[in-house]
């Protein structure tokens, strides 16, 4: 069953806006479980399945299908996230990743190579 967070359109199409804008509208927002919010943000601080399926001790197939349930489930609210960067931005928006957080961003974003 979706909860709803306070978001609203503020000419971002995905709906996003700062806390404390004047203008906000309650936005569906898909209930995860708890080993789906670890497969999520595992896929978006390892750059492959197969990294993340060895990281969690599980097989890449299964961390598939979990990114296709949660896509579908996002999808299902009106909030489709369709690629690795639109899963970001609804881990930032629904709470899971804290972009005010430097440090935290540091230690989540670790493993990537620039």
């Amino acid at each position: 069953m979706p909860t709803t967070v306070n978001a609203a359109h503020d000419g971002c199409p995905c709906g996003y806006v700062q806390a404390g804008s004047a203008t906000r509208a309650a936005v569906a927002r898909p209930h995860l479980t708890t080993r789906q919010r670890e497969i999520v943000l595992a896929w978006l601080k390892y750059e492959t399945k197969e990294r993340v399926a060895q990281e969690l001790f599980v097989t890449p197939s299964t961390v598939k299908t979990h990114i296709q349930r949660i896509r579908q489930r996002y999808a299902s609210v009106g909030r489709p996230a369709g690629t690795k960067f639109a899963l970001f931005i609804r881990a930032v928006q629904d709470g899971l990743i804290n972009i005010d957080d430097d440090e935290a961003l540091r230690r989540f974003f670790s493993d990537h190579d620039d």
